[in-house]
């Protein structure tokens, strides 16, 4: 219940951040090249944020799984694979917030983009890019392979 109110509170917040990134943006007067690779990384976050939900809900069934479980040796190799696929899916969580909090957005940090030339920007803006491609592709691998196994 609290994470779900954290994951709401959250999402509204940067909702209203998109609103006023775009007002900000414009006041910065961006380079054409770096306001679209800036939108391309917000975009690529924004994609895969919403899937926080989705390891948070098999988090939660496969503990409820762990818990009826007996103590005999399948329930064990059982057990392993469970907290396998629960650390995954917090390093998963941990990387898209650890992501969020390094990330300079044209609102936290719009003195980084006035005082930064347009060839550090883009390189920055790529680093990100990368970055957050590989957060997308932890996070879908451990929802996948945690829907996987419950399936079975």
């Amino acid at each position: 219940m609290c994470r779900a109110l954290l994951f709401l509170i959250f999402t509204l917040a940067l909702c209203s951040c998109a609103e006023k990134s775009k007002t900000v943006e414009k006041e910065l007067k961006l380079s054409p090249a770096v306001e679209s690779l800036y939108k391309l990384v917000v975009a690529k976050h924004d994609e895969v944020m919403p899937k926080i939900s989705d390891i948070s809900k098999l988090s939660t069934l496969l503990r409820s799984d762990m818990e009826n479980m007996g103590d005999d040796k399948e329930s064990k190799e059982r057990k392993e694979k469970i907290l396998e696929l629960l650390t995954a899916l917090q390093s998963a969580h941990d990387a898209m917030f650890d992501w969020m909090g390094e990330f300079k957005s044209t609102i936290t940090s719009a003195d980084f983009y006035k005082k930064s030339k347009e060839k550090e920007l883009l390189e920055y803006l790529k680093l990100e890019e990368i970055k957050i491609d590989r957060v997308a592709k932890v996070m879908l691998e451990s929802i996948g392979n945690a829907e996987v196994f419950i399936k079975k």
